[in-house]
């Protein structure tokens, strides 16, 4: 799918999630809050089913808000599950510095709705650090957006501990890892602490 269908789509798919709220001061707050990052916009670009949209705040001001409304089908610390949405509210930022915080390049890809425009996280990358020049990359040419290799985020800080889970969930749906992959995640975490992480997080549907 192209970007422009990939924009319209996740567009109609923001106005279904705000239709299913009532406040409407709880709407209109949150078309200035939300925005798409994660697996959707992947699975879009390669024309593969999309099994949920994940959805990050900005702030976390709306969280005890949102909280509180009746459309969920499940809760968790991690996110509000409604359907085939799912609202994170354990990390929450501006888009590029918490997709930045992303396990996995191809997943570290966002949309704020109604902008038209899919970003990327990773845009230091595009930096020449020997001419110091820079220009901003398109989306035909993202670097992670249509492989099917799972790139690790080196400067990732955070619940490093779930990313073993999340490789063998990639793994399942057909995505490669490399034997040094393995082993630089390997290095930063331990059997324990991902026992302990998947017992937190039983019950959610997925980890962008």
């Amino acid at each position: 799918m192209i970007e422009i269908d990939i924009c319209k789509h996740l567009d109609s798919k923001f106005e279904e999630f705000l239709d299913k709220i009532e406040c409407s001061k709880l709407r209109d707050a949150l078309k200035e809050e939300l925005y798409f990052a994660g697996g959707c916009i992947y699975c879009l670009r390669n024309d593969k089913i999309v099994k949920d949209y994940d959805l990050f705040l900005k702030h976390n001001y709306l969280v005890e808000e949102l909280s509180k409304l009746d459309i969920w089908s499940y809760t968790s610390n991690y996110a509000l599950t409604c359907g085939k949405f799912q609202v994170v509210i354990k990390y929450f930022g501006e888009p590029n510095l918490c997709v930045g915080q992303f396990d996995f390049k191809h997943n570290m890809h966002y949309y704020i709705p109604n902008s038209m425009k899919i970003k990327c996280a990773y845009m230091e990358e595009y930096f020449d650090l020997c001419t110091f020049e820079y220009e901003e990359p398109v989306f035909d040419n993202f670097k992670y957006l249509q492989t099917n290799e799972l790139i690790f985020n080196e400067h990732r800080a955070r619940d490093i501990e779930g990313v073993w889970l999340r490789v063998e969930k990639f793994v399942s749906r057909g995505m490669q890892i490399s034997k040094e992959t393995k082993k630089k995640i390997k290095k930063r975490i331990t059997k324990k602490s991902v026992k302990r992480y998947k017992k937190s997080y039983t019950g959610c549907r997925s980890f962008y």
